[in-house]
């Protein structure tokens, strides 16, 4: 498509507020190590580092303001951005797959939002509007849409989300015209939500980061901080009593706080979180402190992750994520997730509305290879054995202990190869992995872009073979059966190719 006639159309720059929002972005950046330093290590050469460290911040903030610029053509949207290196992309308007829009605090503060425009290319965003206002962003997805339902077809121009600064979550918008009614498929609630975060341990990662950055800072070798540390043994003492009990409440109050900085991470993220079907599209949104809503077009998705972590199960949970052509994007930020915690039992329903032809097999799942059990067990052995052998000759006795991880590890793996299985229906590909983290991986035969068998040297000493099979999603859309009979995945793969060579492939 060759770009729309420039004179027509004016240059347009983010809202004049961009470079205020931006240092303060910046500067709340530096609030935390800028705080621990004012406590623990006033008048060191950190303090200085820190101011001077704001500078150039500051300084490049305003100088990608100044350096972006955006044209809303007829048929495409054109971006010049780069400080140093010049860059002017030009995004036809029907060529977006996916759109997002996302609003942290400070954004809401001042009526803001980031738009990201996502191509098929998956690499990265192609376009992104760090800093635009609620009626800018509607009308960018006017257009998008508009080329979607094509001409003739008033677009729909209400809100992604929450842009008008009130700092209420409306409801996801409805598309115009009557055949893409509004419907809300699932709300996630604030126990699932918990849920999903007691036993994450993503708590860790943040007392990880508080230590390194103490650490660095040479807070444990204070003495305030030598006399806190023998204090704690006595005060915790004179409540337990005994040195095992110590040592097990330590333990026990640890995992607790770790679960409860987890859930409150969770929390944060997914708060509010809904999925709705809005026809040709699905659209999801959620957050607490940082709002995001996304537009993913059904015909785009290329594969459905249904996911159960053991901690779920109990509870009859899933995660469903979605792979698109050009999500790469969306993978790096976390939005993948189309619903990160719905009860099984939604999973039918849901999917009959996201996917209608990715209903799950009850009866036609099939095993692999009867020796592929047998095979995990034995490379489990040997690799234990190869350990401890190169350990003990280092350390000892002690280099042993693996040896009592081994019958855990030897059910593990006869458990895992008897959940491998796939299915095969008239519109789709099934595979099935794990025991304890139970993975489904869904394809259907349209979205199919090639089927291959793949073989190792110690495949072909078991007559074994994997199944490969692509799509045209960049980040996470292979699936794959492994320890197949090297004749079964043979015939699989010229079956999957034969069915998808009838199909014809839509993005």
């Amino acid at each position: 498509m060759m770009p729309s006639d420039p004179a027509h159309f004016e240059w347009r720059r983010l809202h004049p507020l961009s470079p205020l929002v931006g240092v303060l972005e910046t500067l709340a950046g530096y609030v935390v190590p800028l705080t621990v330093i004012l406590v623990f290590s006033r008048g060191s050469r950190f303090e200085l580092l820190l101011v001077v460290s704001l500078v150039p911040s500051v300084m490049i903030s305003i100088a990608r303001y100044l350096a972006f610029s955006y044209r809303l053509d007829e048929s495409e949207v054109v971006v010049r951005d780069g400080v140093i290196r010049r860059n002017t992309r030009h995004v036809p308007y029907e060529r977006i797959q996916n759109i997002d829009l996302s609003r942290n605090v400070l954004q809401r503060a001042f009526g803001l939002s980031q738009l990201s425009l996502e191509t098929a290319s998956g690499k990265e965003p192609e376009a992104v509007f760090k800093w635009v206002t609620g009626s800018e962003a509607k009308e960018i997805r006017a257009r998008v849409q508009a080329a979607r339902l094509g001409a003739g077809t008033v677009p729909d121009t209400a809100p992604l989300a929450d842009l008008d600064g009130s700092g209420a979550p409306p409801p996801l918008p409805e598309m115009s015209g009557p055949s893409a009614p509004h419907r809300i498929l699932h709300q996630v609630p604030l126990s699932d939500l918990a849920l999903l975060g007691a036993f994450s341990l993503r708590g860790l990662a943040v007392f990880g980061a508080v230590f390194g950055f103490g650490w660095q800072l040479g807070i444990y070798e204070t003495r305030e901080f030598e006399s806190w540390v023998r204090s704690v043994p006595e005060w915790w003492g004179g409540i337990v009593g005994h040195a095992t009990g110590i040592a097990i409440a330590t333990g026990l109050a640890a995992f607790a706080l770790t679960s409860l900085v987890s859930i409150v991470i969770s929390i944060a993220e997914n708060f509010g979180f809904e999925l709705a079907d809005a026809g040709t599209e699905l659209r999801t949104k959620g957050g607490l402190f940082t709002q995001h809503a996304s537009t993913i077009p059904k015909g785009r998705i290329q594969i459905l992750h249904l996911v159960s972590p053991l901690h779920l199960r109990p509870f009859h949970k899933v995660r469903v994520k979605a792979g698109t052509a050009g999500g790469r994007a969306q993978q790096a930020i976390g939005r993948a997730w189309i619903l990160p915690i719905v009860p099984r039992r939604e999973v039918p329903r849901l999917l009959e509305s996201v996917q209608p032809s990715a209903v799950l097999p009850e009866t036609e799942w099939k095993g692999v290879d009867p020796n592929a059990g047998r095979r995990m067990k034995r490379r489990l052995v040997l690799w234990t054995l190869f350990l401890c052998a190169a350990v003990s000759w280092k350390v000892g006795f002690f280099g042993l202990l693996p040896l009592l991880l081994l019958p855990f590890g030897i059910v593990y793996a006869d458990r895992t190869a008897r959940h491998l299985g796939y299915a095969i229906t008239p519109d789709a590909v099934f595979a099935r992995h794990g025991w304890l983290y139970s993975r489904t991986q869904i394809v259907r035969l349209s979205k199919i872009q090639t089927a291959s068998v793949v073989e190792s040297p110690f495949d072909r000493r078991w007559k074994m073979a994997s199944l490969v099979v692509d799509t045209a999603s960049p980040a996470g859309g292979r699936l794959e059966v492994p320890y197949l009979p090297a004749m079964v995945a043979q015939e699989l793969q010229r079956h999957l190719s034969r069915e998808a060579s009838r199909r014809q492939f839509h993005w």
